[in-house]
């Protein structure tokens, strides 16, 4: 016989916060859902949550770069242009340069 499990509406009030910020939604829209009068007692209360989100953010942004660098129909540089000399960040120097300020 399997054990009953007793979940109850706050453990599925805590279910739907986590799917949310999981999924990386914007935390003053999780407050609103919530009902919190300030997105801070979202912050304080799923802290632990958020951990790994600023990670998260900086991939993001590596993989427009990296995009950004390798896509062969982009426009093609002037050659007047000073940093045609230069060579592009490797993606992974992008993602530690996204990552320098924060506490990752």
């Amino acid at each position: 016989m399997l054990p009953s499990v007793l979940l109850r509406f706050h453990d599925l009030r805590h279910s739907h916060a986590a799917v949310l910020i999981a999924q990386g939604e914007h935390v003053k829209v999780i407050a609103d859902r919530l009902g919190h009068a300030n997105p801070m007692v979202t912050m304080t209360t799923y802290a632990h949550l958020f951990d790994g989100i600023d990670v998260a953010a900086a991939e993001r942004l590596d993989e427009v770069w990296t995009q950004s660098v390798t896509d062969p129909d982009g426009p093609e540089p002037d050659s007047d242009c000073s940093l045609n000399a230069q060579k592009p960040l490797s993606s992974r120097g992008f993602l530690e340069w996204a990552l320098l300020g924060s506490n990752q």
